[in-house]
């Protein structure tokens, strides 16, 4: 019915909590590739994410790839995008970080990689 009202072909009433979101994002990710028939394993995580970002990750299966930070808790866009692959299917980004950086390479990061990663996931700290 929500669909309906909407004008979509599918909603999803996420769950309140950080992780469970984190969790209920990363599945949703999984069935987009399987429903493509592409076998993707991994998800670019950075390495200022919390740790349910990985635990997540890691539970709907995917191999957590680390992405390193500048040091002023950026993400390192060079890091990423050698990390981006046919393989990758996510790049799983908490804004703001732990660090509470919510810088503009941040912003940036995904429409940089996701014609190659195909898909983001981006959080909120709860």
């Amino acid at each position: 019915m929500l669909a309906e009202i909407a004008g979509m072909d599918a909603v999803s009433l996420q769950p309140a909590a950080g992780a469970q979101g984190e969790f209920a994002g990363v599945l949703m990710i999984r069935a987009y590739h399987a429903s493509r028939g592409e076998k993707r394993t991994k998800v670019l995580i950075p390495d200022s994410a919390h740790g349910t970002n990985p635990a997540s990750t890691a539970i709907a299966g995917y191999e957590v790839v680390e992405v390193k930070s500048l040091p002023n808790g950026e993400v390192d866009l060079d890091a990423l995008t050698r990390e981006v692959g046919p393989d990758v299917a996510a790049f799983m980004i908490t804004v703001p970080n732990t660090l509470a950086c919510s810088s503009h390479a941040s912003w940036r990061s995904p429409r940089s990689v996701t014609p190659r990663a195909c898909r983001s996931t981006w959080t909120a700290p709860t």
